[in-house]
């Protein structure tokens, strides 16, 4: 994020600095509630409690391997991480639509490429 602001007047930098750093604080505030940013080997699941990937990664195995279907309490946990994960997806959403969204105002007012929520569709050639 912050190589796009190495072309912005050195008068702006305080201002998309505090926004850029606000932006990444936040995202990566969902990011670590949905997945664990601290692992750098195998042994560190064992170090720091897991998140919601795996939690969800680990009912699907079990509920996979089961050869009939998923029990009571099998659906009964994948509801209640399933709510968890819409709050994190609700908070991005909401990141994307008030924070990004802010921030990009930054960017073009100082004419600055804005940062994309989605990628630009493949240009084939003809």
């Amino acid at each position: 994020m912050y190589d796009r602001l190495k072309p912005a007047p050195a008068t702006a930098m305080p201002e998309l600095t505090a926004a850029g750093t606000h932006l990444k604080t936040t995202v990566t505030g969902v990011e670590a509630e949905v997945y664990h940013l601290k692992n750098q080997s195998g042994q560190d699941p064992l170090n720091y409690p897991i998140r919601l990937n795996n939690k969800i990664a680990a009912l699907s195995g079990s509920v996979g391997s089961a050869p009939g279907r998923p029990t009571a309490q099998a659906v009964q946990v994948f509801n209640e991480l399933s709510g968890k994960l819409d709050i994190q997806t609700g908070k991005m959403k909401k990141i994307y639509s008030d924070d990004l969204a802010k921030f990009n105002a930054l960017l073009k007012k100082y004419g600055l490429p804005e940062i994309k929520t989605k990628p630009d569709k493949p240009k084939i050639a003809a």
